[in-house]
């Protein structure tokens, strides 16, 4: 999917008597609460963001592709710098990004189609070039993660409906998938996050799944389909695994974050106190602090709304 694809479908709403709150059982009601947003000053607003990381500090970056550069912004949420170049290196379209346990930041440089790896100072580390497809096009970096270690880089290929792994030591690539609806295929994979035991967890977008490596890299099972249902997804984007192994899912149509089990079982949805569902504005990319809070790009409020939740998944901390 390219990006003027995904923004096609920005304003898409769904109505659905099973994604209004009062549908919610108790049981599946994961109370969560806004604790703040963050958001570029109002004359350098972030436009249409993507993705967001966030380090060990709390410093936290985002991905503002529409304007060609990475935001980052202080602990507290006040706006640090932002930047296009890494070293002499043009940033175009950077759509996702992470960071590695030493602060080093990598970002999924779409528009050049390549990483670009940036030290917690901002000077350049490495400039990764991606494999062609089989016919020659070029790669289409949409997500990126790193395994335990460092020892791996997962980039999901947008458009040719794979995913590339890098071992970081010898700098070889491995490529899964391929277009189709079975498991081990995609159909516009999005975004990819891995659990401290390396198990891997793709988003893909209009497949409306998510698909499941183990550490060894064998294909496992593919969680949840197509509806609008609790437990459904319709445009997942965002996924991040936190550190019980719960598996957090973006849905931009749905403006929801819902959640799952390490094996696919539906643990629930975000919610607010009253049991109301936790309602984003076209939420996409999604990733966890340090201090277990979930962090949510909401890309049609040019923002990144900090999350806090219960510390049972239920009830207030």
């Amino acid at each position: 999917m390219t990006r003027r694809a995904f923004i096609s479908v920005i304003f898409v709403v769904v109505s659905s008597a099973a994604v209004r709150g009062a549908a919610i059982p108790e049981s599946k009601r994961l109370e969560s609460r806004i604790l703040l947003t963050i958001s570029a000053p109002a004359d350098n607003t972030m436009k249409l963001p993507t993705d967001v990381a966030v380090d060990q500090q709390g410093r936290v970056c985002v991905a503002d592709g529409v304007n060609d550069r990475v935001v980052c912004f202080a602990p507290d949420g006040q706006f640090d710098r932002s930047f296009s170049h890494i070293g002499n290196e043009p940033l175009s379209n950077p759509i996702a990004l992470t960071f590695d346990a030493s602060g080093q930041l990598w970002i999924a440089d779409n528009g050049n189609h390549r990483i670009v790896v940036a030290s917690p100072l901002g000077k350049l580390i490495e400039v990764i070039a991606l494999p062609d497809d089989n016919t020659g096009k070029r790669a289409d970096p949409t997500g990126i993660a790193l395994g335990p270690k460092g020892a791996r880089t997962y980039i999901v290929d947008n458009d040719h409906h794979r995913l590339l792994i890098r071992d970081n030591t010898s700098g070889a690539f491995t490529t899964l998938g391929e277009k189709g609806r079975s498991l081990s295929q995609f159909e516009w994979p999005f975004m990819v996050d891995v659990g401290s035991n390396g198990t891997v967890r793709i988003s893909e977008t209009i497949g409306a799944r998510v698909q499941c490596l183990d550490a060894q890299n064998r294909w496992t099972q593919s969680i949840s389909g197509w509806g609008v249902e609790l437990g459904k997804l319709y445009r997942p984007k965002g996924i991040a695994i936190d550190a019980k192994g719960r598996i957090f899912v973006s849905d931009s149509t749905l403006g929801v974050v819902q959640v799952f089990g390490p094996f696919g079982k539906t643990i629930g949805v975000l919610t607010d106190e009253t049991g109301q569902i936790l309602r984003f504005e076209h939420p996409m990319g999604i990733c966890f602090d340090s201090r277990g809070r979930l962090l949510v790009v909401e890309t049609r409020k040019n923002r990144v709304a900090v999350v806090e939740i219960g510390a049972d998944g239920r009830g207030r901390p």
